[in-house]
């Protein structure tokens, strides 16, 4: 064999493993990037947040006739459903929020989304107590470097390592008929059977110990308003609300004296506009903390059983969770959720004593 028929056939190789790879990854899509193609074989995409800054934006791009879209953490990211809104409105929504967005951040993406979306109509916007309270700019690079060169984005959810690594992790979890934890194709998590679900709560509580605790008394929320001011200009309809988390987050803030900044927080965004506030002990957020929970999988994230419930109260005016927060009403639930905190600190001992162990500084207690 000659050396170049040789190279030739060395190269037409390669080529043919760089395309069999491209299909595979591209019918598999693990990222939720292309067209939906749910089947048995990727029923299920648990590896879906492996790249969503780049992922998300560019599914947001081939989107089609997208009228709303929801903007927050990953509180909102696991917990407001696409298809539920598209069911019960009858239009499409997309759920753009991602793991530990910053202001600017949201910023960036909600400019992305109106440009490749002319005909979005509404924007939801979680405002968390927590990363909202002293709002700063800050660096985008995270979300906007990866959205440069579109070359190598394609090759990134197509032929890179990690593609293909979630390709196969896609397939063989979505075929293994016990697999109930990871993610629904929407993105969601999943209901399911948590054995050590005492030490998910025991992780996130350290992770958010320090909640609250060196806010300064004033928040900043001027940056958000004038951001609202800006989408107002370009005849968009800004919806607030501030997502719920379970009542030991709620806790957490109160041991560090800073329940009362919650309230606070509270009365500045209604100045800036009414908002839906699901931020407070309730039937959800109290839940039983046991192996078998239906609303919160952890401190800080809900399920879509919760979402759900979100989108009715806000789309639809229905159901008696969540409140529609004025100016003129913030100080009267201000008092009533200070009550309800304290009925679930009544019930709950063994949890408030945890959340003492573990937010005294130096102790992990987990």
């Amino acid at each position: 064999m000659s050396f170049k028929k040789y190279n030739i056939i060395l190269i037409s190789l390669c080529f043919l493993c760089i395309l069999i790879l491209i299909t595979f990854n591209f019918i598999i899509n693990p990222f939720n990037v292309f067209i939906s193609n749910q089947h048995y074989f990727n029923r299920i995409r648990p590896e879906l947040k492996r790249q969503e800054r780049l992922t998300k934006i560019i599914s947001l791009k081939n989107a089609k006739n997208i009228d709303t879209i929801f903007i927050g953490t990953s509180r909102t990211d696991f917990s407001l459903p696409d298809d539920y809104y598209n069911k019960i409105t009858g239009k499409k929504s997309f759920n753009i929020a991602m793991q530990g967005l910053t202001f600017s951040e949201y910023k960036y993406i909600i400019d992305k989304a109106l440009k490749y979306q002319p005909n979005i109509k509404n924007i939801l916007i979680a405002v968390d107590f927590d990363f909202f309270y002293n709002l700063k700019e800050s660096d985008t690079s995270l979300v906007s470097e990866t959205n440069k060169n579109i070359f190598s984005n394609y090759v990134s959810i197509l032929l890179s390592s990690d593609a293909t690594s979630a390709s196969f992790m896609t397939m063989i979890k979505s075929l293994n008929p016990n697999y109930k934890k990871g993610f629904m194709n929407n993105g969601m998590k999943r209901i399911f059977i948590n054995d050590k679900i005492d030490h998910s709560f025991e992780q996130t509580i350290n992770q958010y110990k320090g909640t609250g605790k060196n806010f300064e008394t004033q928040p900043n929320l001027k940056p958000l308003e004038e951001y609202i001011k800006y989408l107002n200009k370009k005849n968009i309809n800004v919806i607030l609300y501030m997502h719920p988390v379970h009542s030991t987050m709620y806790e957490i803030i109160k041991q560090n004296n800073a329940w009362g900044k919650v309230s606070i927080f509270k009365k500045e965004l209604a100045n800036i506009q009414p908002f839906y506030d699901f931020y407070y002990s309730s039937e959800y957020s109290n839940e039983t903390i046991e192996p078998k929970m239906k609303y919160f999988f952890e401190t800080s994230h809900c399920t879509y059983l919760v979402g759900e419930k979100i989108i009715d109260k806000i789309f639809l005016n229905q159901g008696d969770y969540g409140i529609y927060v004025t100016p003129q009403n913030v100080d009267y639930y201000n008092n009533i959720h200070k009550k309800e905190l304290i009925k679930w600190e009544k019930n709950n001992s063994k949890w408030i004593t945890k959340i003492k162990n573990i937010t005294k500084e130096g102790n992990n207690a987990i």
